[in-house]
């Protein structure tokens, strides 16, 4: 257990420094971003290419234009194992936040409700009985109370087409939703996209709504499971903290409880103090840092209520074969 005296004090700390960072560094692997960027890249002249977790993306022109993006082709990861492996340096990770996928999601929302702009949504062929419907797919963002990034989630949501041609209730089951972003479109036809764009138009913003509003939902249902992890997190630390401040204080007594005793805990090495003569100083610069460490408790293992998600892009479900 972390915090157990003075001889340990220096590893101890970076046990409690890495257990804060492993309770607030929650953010997931990426792989959902993967379809995404994939097909936008495709679109805009670049490409990616490898088939484990490391891949090589070109931008390709249009891509490339927007800031940060890359103008050549860079090896990156959607996956944080390989992001954080040593071997990997200079890999760069697809986070929502790296520039190249910031510039899809800017150009999938720009096309989305564009309706000068012939690919707003994409039609995407289904087997016979997967079901006929629009896919929509909105971003959430999750942060803790102090304004540090959590989770920044894909939100694939389908709504099916009624057979009246109108849209039905928005699917509530988040897994299948994204196995069918993630499933490769069936082989279509001649005029396949000219009959899905014209069964789906009519219904699509009344489906639009309903998917936007399910997104919503989901998010606030994840935020109150990463509460939950936070303030579990926050449980333990504080533990911790007590067992540490009661452990410093002890050692303080052995040390000064004796004529002539000094004390001079490692941890305070860089504050500028020398050795502790009486037993009132040590303890008061313990009581001092156990309340700064408790004050940074209290922060940032809450999570703020989440905004609206923002929509990216649709695929029109369409049933070939």
């Amino acid at each position: 257990m972390v915090l157990r005296g003075n001889s340990d004090e220096r590893q101890d700390e970076a046990a409690t420094t890495e257990s804060r960072e492993r309770a607030r560094w929650l953010l997931p692997d990426f792989d959902e971003y993967k379809s995404l960027v994939a097909s936008v890249l495709r679109q805009d002249q670049g490409r990616v290419t490898g088939d484990g977790d490391i891949l090589t993306i070109s931008p390709g022109p249009l891509l490339s234009r927007y800031p940060g993006v890359p103008g050549v082709p860079f090896q990156a990861t959607f996956t944080r194992s390989a992001a954080l492996d040593p071997g990997n340096r200079g890999i760069a990770f697809l986070t929502p936040v790296h520039p190249l996928v910031r510039a899809v999601l800017q150009r999938m929302r720009s096309r989305l409700y564009d309706g000068r702009t012939g690919d707003r949504v994409a039609v995407h062929p289904v087997p016979p009985g997967s079901g006929e419907g629009w896919l929509f797919t909105a971003t959430g963002r999750l942060a803790a109370d102090d304004g540090q990034l959590l989770e920044e989630p894909l939100i694939p949501v389908y709504v099916p087409l009624n057979p009246d041609g109108s849209p039905g209730e928005a699917s509530q089951d988040a897994g299948t939703d994204t196995l069918r972003f993630r499933a490769r479109p069936a082989r279509g036809g001649p005029g396949v996209p000219e009959s899905a764009r014209e069964r789906l138009a009519g219904g699509f913003e009344e489906a639009a709504a309903a998917a936007l509003k399910e997104a919503a939902r989901r998010l606030r249902e994840r935020a109150a499971e990463v509460q939950s992890q936070l303030a579990a997190d926050a449980e333990r630390l504080a533990a911790d903290l007590d067992r540490w401040h009661a452990a410093e204080l002890a050692e303080a007594g052995r040390h000064l409880g004796v004529p002539g005793g000094t004390w001079q805990p490692g941890l305070f090495a860089d504050t500028g103090r020398g050795a502790f003569r009486t037993i009132e100083e040590a303890r008061a610069l313990v009581d001092e840092e156990f309340r700064r460490r408790r004050k940074e408790l209290a922060t940032g293992y809450g999570v703020t209520d989440p905004a609206a998600p923002e929509p990216v892009g649709c695929l029109l479900l369409v049933e070939v074969g």
